[in-house]
């Protein structure tokens, strides 16, 4: 009796373990269309792709970066820094580059001077122009952390600027943020308001009308689930927040848009996500526009044309016109990272229709470049950012490639009191127009460029080089200046020989290694 008890016992076990293997086979084939990796046929025997290797080399013997040793690197910088002020130590020189920038996440103009400029960017901190784009100043070199998710500016008191740290582009290497800070002075000083543990923050959108009223999108950990995710909610100019809406602890918000004649009405747009060494999801069926028409008390889910619990559904970006909010875009992506297209409601987001399947080609990695904003006086003027920033006058219904000066676009904004006022924000820095972007300049003055290693001649200190995050392996033969690019994509390592200065080695992206034998002019 007990051997046959046992045998059934034995048998229920099995039976459960095979439902479990087959639930999870299902699962898998369900999300394989949403589970990005590298193909078997481009991966050798124990393939890393380069950022994979960047964050493996800081984390180990983690598998990341622990959030709390990081922060601890950070104040032991700022101490050293203080210290170093006053014991008089040897004081360091910039040795550039000013001229190449990286990558910018994040715009936001004055709303009624169009001088005054603010940005963020991915790990450069965040900096302030008065000029128009012709100089910047970095004013957020205290805080604990320099990665810049979101910048909004408080349409009645524009001295009041809040910042949303942690960007929301999903890249293994990126650094989370601390939360949301505030200043009262225009930048002069911050304070932290909250959401400490959101880790990156897709957009802050203020009530115009009552401007104590502030939604933000939260987008959480990329490498790991939490709960602090979602859209947040502050009536009290940020310093008490209260979750809105929330999916799970691996969805969070990549963007939240008011309508600015009617701000109980509020557009959410979540994101189903997870990146880590391993695993790349971009997307899935809690992904999506959701809408709000009480102050952000209850939500839907935008339908009437608009996917809804797609498993195919990536990142979005979202708009409102400000001269007839019944005019909202969407520029979506699919969870592949393939360009889905681009989205428009006129008639307040109750039916939707893509206007344009092609809009913001991304070349697979759309989970990287989506901004969409639209002319605050024309509703018709649309940009919709991916690979190329791109630009519409007739609504989205076919879109004309931007001149700026780099690929990978992030961020857009346009001055509201001269939207002739434009600027650009992607992975090369920044580009301006003051002509509704009939033409483009574009600055070369912030030192924000990503190294991911580097090197010096040895037989000329002077010579510094180094390989970046999408401006390639550059180099200073002058020690302070003078930076240019010797060997293009995205560069890692590089090295000079140690006898001569002839042969100088760099890699490009995918396994690119290029070996030169006249000091850099051809390899």
């Amino acid at each position: 009796m007990k051997r046959k008890i046992f045998l059934n016992f034995f048998v229920i076990i099995l039976l459960s373990f095979l439902f479990v293997i087959f639930f999870i086979k299902h699962e898998a084939d369900t999300d394989k269309n949403i589970v990005s990796s590298i193909s078997e046929s481009e991966k050798g025997p124990g393939f890393v792709p380069a950022e994979d290797w960047f964050a493996m080399q800081r984390a180990f013997p983690f598998d990341e970066i622990p959030q709390e040793e990081y922060q601890k690197s950070i104040e032991q910088v700022k101490n050293i820094r203080a210290s170093n002020q006053t014991d008089n130590s040897s004081v360091w020189t910039l040795a550039g580059p000013t001229n190449i920038e990286g990558r910018i996440t994040t715009i936001a103009i004055h709303p009624t001077n169009p001088q005054i400029v603010y940005i963020g960017t991915a790990n450069g901190g965040m900096w302030k122009s008065t000029n128009f784009c012709q100089s910047w100043t970095s004013i957020f070199d205290d805080q604990n952390t320099s990665s810049i998710g979101a910048l909004a500016i408080d349409p009645l008191n524009p001295e009041i600027i809040y910042c949303g740290t942690g960007e929301s582009n999903s890249l293994r290497s990126y650094y989370p943020g601390t939360g949301i800070y505030k200043s009262t002075n225009g930048g002069a000083d911050w304070v932290f308001i909250g959401l400490d543990s959101s880790y990156s923050i897709g957009n802050i959108s203020i009530n115009p009308a009552n401007t104590q009223e502030i939604y933000a999108a939260a987008g959480g950990w990329t490498r790991r689930k939490n709960e602090q995710r979602g859209i947040y909610k502050s009536t009290d100019g940020g310093f008490n927040w209260s979750k809105k809406l929330y999916h799970s602890d691996s969805v969070g918000a990549v963007d939240v848009v008011i309508d600015p004649n009617n701000p109980a009405k509020v557009f959410a747009a979540m994101w189903e996500r997870q990146r880590r060494e391993d695993y790349v999801k971009y997307g899935g069926r809690n992904s999506g526009i959701f809408i709000s028409t009480n102050s952000g008390e209850s939500w839907t889910q935008a339908a009437g044309g608009f996917p809804v619990n797609d498993v195919t559904m990536g990142r979005i970006s979202l708009d409102i016109s400000g001269s007839n909010s019944n005019i909202i875009y969407a520029l979506t992506a699919f969870a592949n990272g393939n360009s889905r297209g681009l989205y428009k409601s006129t008639d307040g987001g109750n039916v939707w229709s893509q206007v344009n399947a092609s809009a913001a080609s991304s070349s697979n990695y759309a989970w990287f470049n989506r901004i969409c904003r639209v002319a605050p006086d024309n509703p018709d003027k649309v940009f919709c950012g991916g690979l190329e920033m791109e630009l519409s006058n007739n609504g989205g219904a076919s879109f004309s490639i931007v001149n700026s000066s780099h690929v990978d676009q992030h961020a857009i904004a346009f001055s509201q009191s001269n939207p002739n006022y434009i600027v650009i924000g992607n992975d090369g820095g920044i580009d301006y127009s003051i002509n509704g972007g009939t033409s483009w300049q574009y600055s070369q003055s912030i030192p924000v460029t990503q190294f991911y290693a580097g090197d010096i001649d040895y037989n000329n200190p002077n010579t510094i080089l180094g390989g970046t995050q999408d401006n390639g392996t550059i180099r200073t033969t002058e020690g302070t200046g003078g930076w240019n690019e010797i060997y293009g994509g995205d560069g890692f390592y590089c090295l000079v020989h140690y006898s001569t200065s002839l042969r100088v080695y760099a890699c490009y992206q995918s396994g690119g290694l290029g070996r030169s034998t006249n000091g850099g002019s051809g390899f």
